[in-house]
């Protein structure tokens, strides 16, 4: 079922070097009707960027699944960098609309998601590449006082810092 939306999607905070990757990635993701880039006054370069348009959402994706493939979509286009990205999603077949903003505690889970995955993909590489032993890291083996049990302290027959007191 699809359902037609008006999307507004505003990005800022990013590196400005990174705008037209940002662009192309989303027009990548949904076919919006138009965007703009509003020039901060410096001239340091893209400080807002605004997209817009009507289309359907559809596969079952919802309007917070859509907001956070959009998030995505922006930080990777920023180098993995955090930016604010906001989603203003309006339903437009029935209002009121939902707007969903990606925080930086949203930015820092889906780094740790999009780390592991990359750890987990240079461990699958690896683990199909040859055998070589120079790479293995081995632990040498750690002395064992036979006089220590488990679970029970051994009172040292001389403490340290501390005089025989027999003499």
């Amino acid at each position: 079922m699809s359902r037609y939306y008006q999307i507004n999607v505003i990005v800022n905070e990013h590196d400005p070097s990174n705008t037209k990757a940002i662009i192309k990635r989303l027009y990548g993701e949904s076919p919006f009707d138009d965007h703009d880039i509003k020039e901060d006054g410096a001239g340091k370069g893209a400080d807002e960027l605004w997209f817009t348009g009507q289309f359907n959402l559809t596969g079952g994706e919802g309007e917070d699944e859509y907001a956070s493939r959009l998030f995505h979509a922006v930080w990777e286009a920023n180098n993995d960098e955090w930016c604010f990205v906001n989603v203003e999603a309006t339903y437009l077949e029935e209002l009121p609309y939902n707007e969903y903003t990606g925080s930086e505690w949203d930015y820092e889970r889906w780094m740790e998601k999009r780390t592991k995955q990359k750890h987990l993909e240079e461990t699958i590489k690896a683990a199909t590449t040859v055998w070589n032993p120079e790479l293995l890291e081995v632990a040498p083996p750690s002395p064992i006082d036979p006089t220590v049990l488990p679970g029970k302290a051994v009172k040292p027959t001389n403490p340290p810092n501390k005089k025989d007191e027999t003499t």
